[in-house]
C-alpha cells in the first residue's frame, strides 16, 4: 500500500490540523526533535491499527498519550488515505476523545469500493486488507527508534530480540522458546511419571511379600492351634488356659508339701528323691506350662513383627 493523503489533529505532539500529501510518493521527513516527525508516523500506525507500540510503560496508564491535551477540542483525530497495487482507494478515519490513559477505545470509519464501515466492520475489513500485527509493523513497515535503540544499546537479549524483530521471525523465536519450555516440561513429566511406576512396582512387590507373610501367620497359627488343642487347651481363651495350668500345678504344690511336712519335717520339696504320685503330676503340669509358654513364644517372635509391617504398611 502507498500513502497518498494524511490529515492529523490533536494527536501525540501535533495540536494544529495539518495535511500531508505524498501522492504515494516517497516523503523525507526532517525537523530536530519535539517537531513531530515520530508523532506523524505514529499517526498512520494509530489509524491503520488502532494502537501504538512501545507506549505501554506507567506513565501510560496514568495518563493518555495519544490525544493532545492542548488541543481546544480534547480529540485525536486522523484520516488517511491509501491505495494497493490494483489502484484500490482505502479512506481511514480514526478518533477518540481524550481519556484518563492512553489505552481505550475508538472510533473508526473505512470507505472502500464505494462501501461506508463503521466500527467491528471497519476494523474486520482492515484486518483482512493490511494481514499485518503491531510488531510486525513496527519492524517492517515502520521501523521504530526503540527497536534500533535495542540493537544498538541493549544487552545480548536486547539486541537477539530487535534483530528478530527486523528479519520478522520475532514471533517464531517467541514460539521457539515456548515450545522449548514445553519440551522441559514434559520431560520433567515423563521423570515424575517413571518415579511413580517405579513406586507402584515396590508397592506390588511389597504387597506380595506382605500376602505372603500372612500365609505364613495363618499356617503358624493354625499349627500352634492344633498344638494346643491337642493339650486339651481352648484356643479362643488362652488366658484361662494358662491360669488354669498355674492354678493346678500350684494346688499340687502345696500338696505335696503339706504331705511331705507331715512325713519329713524340715524337709524340702527340691531334695525329696522320692516320687510320689502327687509329684508326677505336679511334674506333667510344670511340662505342660512350659510347652504353653515355649509355643506362645515362638508365636508371638514370629507373627509380632509380620504385624507391625503390616500396620506400618
Amino acid at each position: 500500500m502507498r500513502l497518498h493523503r494524511l490529515e492529523v489533529s490533536g494527536f501525540r505532539g501535533i495540536n494544529e490540523p495539518m495535511t500531508l500529501e505524498p501522492k504515494g510518493k516517497s516523503l523525507l521527513l526532517v525537523g530536530e526533535n519535539g517537531v513531530g516527525k515520530t508523532s506523524i508516523l505514529q499517526s498512520i500506525e494509530w489509524a491503520l491499527l488502532g494502537d501504538v507500540s512501545f507506549l505501554e510503560g506507567d506513565e501510560f496508564k496514568r495518563e493518555d498519550a495519544l490525544a493532545n491535551l492542548f488541543n481546544e477540542n480534547k480529540m485525536a483525530d486522523v484520516k488517511i488515505e491509501v491505495k494497493d497495487n490494483k489502484g484500490d482507494s482505502l479512506r481511514i478515519a480514526r478518533a477518540r476523545k481524550a481519556l484518563s490513559k492512553t489505552k481505550g477505545k475508538s472510533s473508526l470509519a473505512v470507505d472502500v469500493d464505494g462501501k461506508s464501515l463503521r466500527s467491528v466492520d471497519a476494523e474486520i475489513e482492515l484486518i483482512e486488507r493490511l494481514r499485518i500485527s503491531p510488531e510486525q509493523y513496527s519492524t517492517t513497515v515502520h521501523l521504530h527508534q526503540e527497536v534500533i535503540r535495542q540493537l544498538v544499546e541493549g544487552d545480548e537479549r536486547d539486541r537477539t530480540r530487535a534483530i528478530n524483530r527486523i528479519l520478522g521471525i520475532d514471533l517464531l523465536s517467541s514460539f521457539t522458546d515456548i515450545l522449548t519450555k514445553q519440551l522441559h516440561a514434559s520431560s520433567s513429566v515423563n521423570k515424575s511419571f517413571r518415579a511413580m511406576q517405579s513406586i507402584v512396582e515396590n508397592l506390588s512387590n511389597e504387597r506380595k511379600g506382605i500376602d505372603h507373610s500372612i500365609i505364613e501367620e495363618k499356617r503358624t497359627l493354625e499349627e500352634t492351634n492344633v498344638r494346643l488343642k491337642k493339650k486339651g487347651i481352648s484356643v479362643e481363651e488362652p488366658d484361662q488356659a494358662i491360669n488354669s495350668v498355674f492354678s493346678e500345678a500350684k494346688n499340687t504344690m502345696i500338696s505335696v508339701a503339706k504331705e511331705t511336712e507331715a512325713q519329713k519335717p524340715g524337709l524340702r520339696l527340691s531334695v525329696m528323691e522320692t516320687p510320689t504320685p502327687k509329684v508326677d503330676k505336679l511334674e506333667k503340669s510344670l511340662d505342660d506350662l512350659r510347652d504353653i509358654k515355649r509355643d506362645l513364644a515362638s508365636n508371638i517372635q514370629k507373627t509380632l513383627p509380620k504385624r507391625r509391617k503390616i500396620y506400618s504398611v
